[in-house]
């Protein structure tokens, strides 16, 4: 959406104990990548529904990450 920033949506599903499908969780970040490369910053928001397509539950928050080298 502009340079080094990033804008992701990740769909996902839930499902109870036995295993069956109970919603969807779609999970928003707008992230900002820092010119090294090496670390983001950005917001989240995630968004949980049931089958029937109604809102469960919100969330909004920031996200961080630092990129690891394996040993």
């Amino acid at each position: 959406s502009g340079t080094l920033t990033y804008k992701l949506t990740h769909p996902s599903w839930t499902f109870d104990n036995e295993g069956n499908l109970i919603g969807t969780v779609t999970i928003r970040d707008v992230v900002n990548i820092d010119r090294s490369g090496n670390k983001f910053t950005g917001t989240e928001t995630v968004d949980v529904y049931d089958n029937n397509g109604k809102l469960l539950v919100h969330f909004d928050g920031e996200v961080t990450a630092v990129r690891i080298n394996p040993v």
